[in-house]
């Protein structure tokens, strides 16, 4: 599984849905890139995976609200927390499916330019 980018560094000033991605592995690492700011844009990361029976999108990890400028990185895992470094902001334990998607959820108009990368971990 290679390393994907799930939103290309744009300016947004309202909540931003990345395209569907496909995960198949149990770990991940989740960077939010922040390259500038105004004001306090306060940013909520979350995954959402695609439920198809009900047709929706449902959230299964949200993370702090941040208003940050640089590289915030995030980590996923499904039992093992301990490969995370100190340098991780936060850490989820959850199963990351086939159909994800990110949603990076804005608290009002003030704007953010960033970038978000799924990255892959290797450790077992």
């Amino acid at each position: 599984m290679a390393d994907q980018t799930l939103l290309t560094s744009a300016a947004h000033t309202a909540t931003v849905n990345s395209a569907e991605f496909s995960w198949d592995r149990a770990k991940a690492y989740m960077v939010l890139d922040v390259t500038a700011v105004t004001s306090t844009p306060g940013l909520t990361p979350k995954i959402q995976v695609y439920d198809a029976t009900s047709g929706q999108w449902i959230t299964i990890a949200s993370y702090t609200q941040v208003n940050p400028t640089g590289a915030v990185t995030y980590t996923f895992c499904a039992s093992d927390q301990s490969f995370a470094p100190s340098t991780v902001t936060e850490t989820k334990q959850c199963y990351l499916t086939a159909r994800m998607r990110v949603r990076i959820e804005h608290a009002d108009t003030d704007s953010a330019t960033y970038t978000v990368s799924f990255l892959e971990v290797n450790a077992t």
